[in-house]
């Protein structure tokens, strides 16, 4: 039986693999591809999955009714979070998972831009980092990075100042070629705060040091699947239990059709 007909076919097009994508204005990738989605309801673009045009071709005048998702975890949830934040419920969105397939139950690292995510799907943080068993997270260090013993700390925010011109590393460079000794994570605080087991959030006023700072997460990656799922299903969204059997497509196009 099939599940869906004359339907769009999503496989985490909001999970990782979109996040590589240049950031674009203030929304970011996120806002960019939730555009990209709409143009694709109204039938004016190409299909997208992961991020990869499959195929161009004339679409349909007619509006897409029924989005699919096919797979669950952190990226499928995503994906049904973000489409049923941005078209539900004017369109239906189904998800179809198996128990019996599973995911991977690991710890996801995260980087500032899921703030992008979290605000598209309006996300409460105090309840989500409850519900996953989250962390803030300042930064991240690479062990061995230059050689062996040697440790770099990549910290979630900017390094002194916003000087007009020249960005602060290049002052800094220019600095240690005259002389200056000091390393240049010396002009972090968010490397500050790491180091000593400590958190503030950023602020927005510009005159305030605390608005150099920058968080992202670290968190349970199923209990996160889970929690969107929740927040998925109260905004109507489908769960389909089951494996698929066949993938149906279109002979001209190549689009899938039904599952």
């Amino acid at each position: 039986m099939a599940l869906v007909s004359q339907t769009t076919i999503v496989a985490g097009c909001f999970g990782r693999s979109c996040w590589a994508g240049r950031p674009s204005g203030v929304g970011g990738p996120i806002l960019d591809q939730a555009q990209e989605a709409a143009n694709h309801v109204a039938g004016r673009t190409r299909l997208l999955c992961s991020g990869a045009v499959i195929k161009e071709a004339s679409l349909n005048t007619a509006r897409i009714s029924k989005v699919v998702i096919l797979g669950g975890g952190t990226a499928g949830w995503m994906t049904a979070a973000a489409l049923a934040k941005l078209f539900a419920p004017r369109i239906k969105i189904a998800l179809v998972e198996s128990d019996d397939i599973g995911t991977i139950g690991v710890g996801e690292a995260t980087i500032p831009t899921i703030h992008w995510f979290n605000e598209l799907i309006g996300l409460n943080e105090a309840e989500f980092m409850l519900a996953t068993n989250a962390s803030f997270k300042l930064g991240i260090e690479f062990v061995d990075w230059a050689g062996p013993e040697h440790r770099y700390f990549h910290p979630f925010g900017q390094y002194g100042i916003a000087l007009g011109g020249v960005s602060f590393h290049h002052r800094w460079l220019k600095a240690r070629r005259e002389g200056l000794t000091r390393a240049l994570s010396t002009y972090s605080l968010t490397t500050r705060l790491a180091l000593d087991g400590r958190f503030a959030k950023p602020v927005q006023d510009p005159k305030s040091i605390l608005s150099t700072l920058g968080y992202a997460y670290h968190f349970d990656a199923g209990l996160y699947a889970r929690y969107l799922r929740t927040l998925c299903e109260a905004q109507g969204v489908m769960r389909h239990e089951g494996k698929v059997a066949r993938v149906e497509r279109d002979p001209e196009t190549g689009f899938v059709t039904a599952l």
